[in-house]
């Protein structure tokens, strides 16, 4: 990749430039990672965890159940996260999960996702929790609608790139929360998948 803002590069299933997931590109857009070692390959190393069924986290399961509809198994799941991108936006890591961003870490994550979109081009970006929601860069995002999920409203907008292919974007709950996969994938069938 040809990346120059970017800290922990963007894992990138094998099978993600070939739009296999309901024929769009899909990048995942979580906030930070934790802890203190940090390494450039820290977000590839635990995706291909994931992937693998090497070492799973019940965020990364219940997302990849919400995508398919199913419940995931080693097969299932390596298919899945080969066929979508993932990328944190908070370029430093924080001590732990209960550390917030400062508004210093949220500005300067702002060139690196700017990089990450025009680098993979997605089709689809759907963006983890009402907080990284909230502090995505405005310039070159245009608000669409509000779709409904199990009773709350979420923001759909899309971003245009330099080259002026649109990236269609939506808020979503946090699967690390309160977060039914069975809900989600409702309503990636009902807006996403169209």
């Amino acid at each position: 990749m040809n990346i120059n803002y970017v800290q922990f590069e963007p894992w990138v299933g094998s099978n993600y430039w070939a739009g296999c997931c309901y024929g769009k590109k899909i990048l995942i857009l979580g906030e930070s990672h934790y802890g203190s070692d940090y390494s450039p390959k820290k977000t590839v190393d635990l995706l291909n965890d994931q992937a693998n069924s090497n070492w799973t986290h019940k965020t990364y399961t219940k997302f990849e159940r919400a995508l398919t509809g199913f419940e995931t198994n080693e097969k299932s799941r390596n298919e899945i996260w080969n066929e979508v991108a993932f990328y944190n936006y908070i370029q430093d890591l924080l001590p732990t999960p209960d550390d917030k961003p400062t508004q210093k870490q949220w500005d300067s994550g702002i060139n690196a996702f700017y990089e990450v979109l025009n680098e993979l081009q997605p089709d689809v970006l759907l963006v983890w929790g009402d907080r990284l929601w909230s502090h995505l860069p405005e310039s070159n995002y245009t608000w669409d609608c509000d779709l409904e999920c199990h009773g709350a409203f979420f923001n759909k907008g899309h971003y245009t790139l330099a080259n002026g292919h649109e990236v269609n974007a939506y808020a979503m709950d946090h699967p690390g929360r309160a977060f039914s996969w069975n809900d989600w994938h409702q309503f990636f069938r009902n807006f996403v998948y169209d």
